[in-house]
């Protein structure tokens, strides 16, 4: 099971550029990814025409493995964007401007998914139903290396 922090901003932030197409099923959610050897989870959401990738800045301490200083195992779930609604909803009445953590705990071998807020007693869960089955398009194809942008600079959007 691995356990996964993000703020509620980010989540938020992400959750603007969901797709509502229902022939894209995998578009309708939120991306939560951590690959190894990164130090912090990303958050991804795409409506096909528009992408956004979060780097969280959520501490990730004490759910990387003794030792290390970033992930060893790969992780990949697609929440649907009802439950990603839920999750806000529960985050801002359970105070929000306070304690704005959200840690995430998922099993792939079950799909189940626990979800925290962190300084305070609010808890879901789901057994079943709150994941997107399938893979998320590989955004990373998406985007130009990062070697052709240095020196570039863009002064004008006409």
């Amino acid at each position: 099971m691995s356990k996964i922090v993000v703020s509620r901003q980010e989540l938020q932030a992400a959750a603007l550029f969901v797709s509502n197409d229902e022939a894209r099923h995998v578009l309708n959610g939120v991306l939560i990814e951590v690959r190894e050897q990164m130090t912090a989870p990303l958050i991804v959401a795409s409506d096909g025409k528009r992408l956004v990738t979060i780097e969280s800045q959520a501490e990730q301490r004490g759910l990387i493995e003794e030792g290390k200083t970033y992930f060893t195992e790969q992780n990949l779930f697609i929440i649907r964007t009802d439950m990603i609604e839920q999750i806000l909803f529960v985050s801002k009445k359970s105070g929000a401007k306070n304690n704005p953590w959200i840690m995430f705990e998922y099993s792939q071998s079950s799909s189940r998914l626990a979800v925290t807020f962190i300084g305070t007693e609010a808890y879901l869960g789901w057994d079943s139903g709150a994941i997107i089955e399938g893979n998320f398009p590989d955004w990373r194809k998406t985007l130009p290396e990062p070697q052709l942008l240095r020196g570039r600079q863009r002064t004008s959007w006409r």
